[in-house]
């Protein structure tokens, strides 16, 4: 059983209450199959945005699995997320070219998962699609407006 504390749960009972969110709102199926996250990578020059967003999803990851996924500039073996750029090697000029500066490119694969965005704020839009697509909710700011998924659902 998981823990959950008083505040959490009059936190839940009030945002329900008045319609924020539906009751299954942190049981949202995850976008794809496929095994456990290997790493995060940033660019080598990643903007202040794309280091934000990264060490976010690590901390939230963290909370959800009870592991520390390492943050990265370099791919390596095993499923990765990539958070402001594809893997070496994959040009993803033409999908971003349509985007407007909001818009975001996401991809779920069983290999790995891309977040990106023309602008910093399409890969801090990407990365909240993903955070949402995997059930993650955030109703207002501090640790007690978080939802987490369930962990062993978020692979």
């Amino acid at each position: 059983m998981r823990d959950f504390n008083l505040a959490k749960l009059i936190s839940l009972v009030l945002a329900t209450a008045f319609g924020i969110f539906s009751a299954d709102a942190c049981r949202a199926a995850v976008p794809a199959a496929g095994g456990e996250l290997a790493r995060i990578v940033v660019a080598d020059a990643a903007d202040p945005v794309q280091k934000a967003t990264s060490e976010d999803l690590q901390r939230i990851f963290a909370l959800v699995t009870g592991q520390k996924i390492d943050i990265s500039t370099e791919s390596g073996p095993g499923r990765t997320l990539y958070i402001g750029r594809g893997p070496d090697g994959l040009d993803l000029s033409s999908k971003l070219a349509g985007l407007d500066d909001q818009g975001i490119y996401l991809s779920v694969t069983p290999e790995r998962i891309i977040c990106t965005g023309k602008t910093p704020q399409g890969v801090y839009n990407a990365v909240a699609e993903l955070l949402y697509q995997i059930g993650y909710r955030r109703i207002w700011p501090g640790q007690y407006g978080e939802c987490l998924p369930d962990g062993p659902e978020l692979k």
